[in-house]
């Protein structure tokens, strides 16, 4: 997995970029360099675990006996690793390949 790409300008987004253009209630955000529209796609596998890993204390809390704080620990420790992945689950490009555009 690599930082998203512009499609427009070809440059690779830093990773404090990538983090703010996944806003993740937009379907595309503007190229931080030459703010060209680029449209979000993301991995699908990658985005399910990282959304599914933070909640892995809770879950080995049923097999074995973790104490409310270090649970918690866990938690927070688990959520900043995924939150430091999340700019690599993404690519960006030129075209929204989600919407279907169909002339009459």
């Amino acid at each position: 997995m690599k930082r998203p790409t512009c499609e427009a300008c070809y440059q690779t987004l830093s990773w404090k970029q990538a983090l703010k253009a996944q806003r993740f209630l937009y379907e595309y955000t503007n190229c931080p360099h030459c703010g060209e529209t680029q449209y979000i796609t993301t991995h699908g596998k990658v985005v399910f675990w990282i959304a599914i890993l933070p909640t892995t204390p809770l879950m080995l809390n049923f097999f074995i006996d973790l104490s409310i704080g270090t649970s918690i620990a866990l938690f927070f420790l688990i959520a900043l690793i995924a939150l430091g992945i999340t700019p690599y689950a993404y690519t960006l490009t030129n075209e929204d390949k989600r919407a279907i555009v169909r002339e009459s």
